[in-house]
């Protein structure tokens, strides 16, 4: 389900760059490509989450009125206790994100083939 395309802040823009956010991790969440969940924030109270799930661990995206807050990274060993404290209704939400469909990055699909062709071979 595509959700609506959003700006990015100049602080979200900022922590892409500094936390090496990939450039295709960065279209999805800002087009909609990903899935958005009903999120926690103590200075925002209506805030959604964009979340994008890659080989690595889960990329999310806070967003408040058309614009993306920040983006970070959380690890796959690390989500369930996020989803903890960061989402509404985590019982009900954590069995819908840990199904997000993963998104390959290039660097991450070259990996998956070579692996595929010389460990599963």
């Amino acid at each position: 389900m595509q959700h609506a395309t959003l700006e990015r802040t100049r602080h979200a823009t900022h922590r892409g760059h500094q936390r090496t956010v990939h450039d295709c991790v960065l279209e999805r969440l800002q087009r909609g490509d990903a899935t958005d969940f009903p999120g926690r924030h103590p200075h925002h109270p209506r805030v959604a989450l964009r979340i994008l799930r890659t080989a690595d661990g889960y990329w999310v995206a806070p967003h408040a009125n058309g614009s993306i807050l920040t983006v970070y990274e959380v690890e796959t060993s690390r989500v369930d206790a996020w989803a903890w404290r960061h989402l509404h209704h985590p019982e009900q939400q954590l069995g819908r994100l840990r199904r997000l469909p993963v998104h390959h990055t290039p660097e991450q699909a070259v990996t998956a083939d070579l692996y595929r062709l010389w460990v599963e071979a």
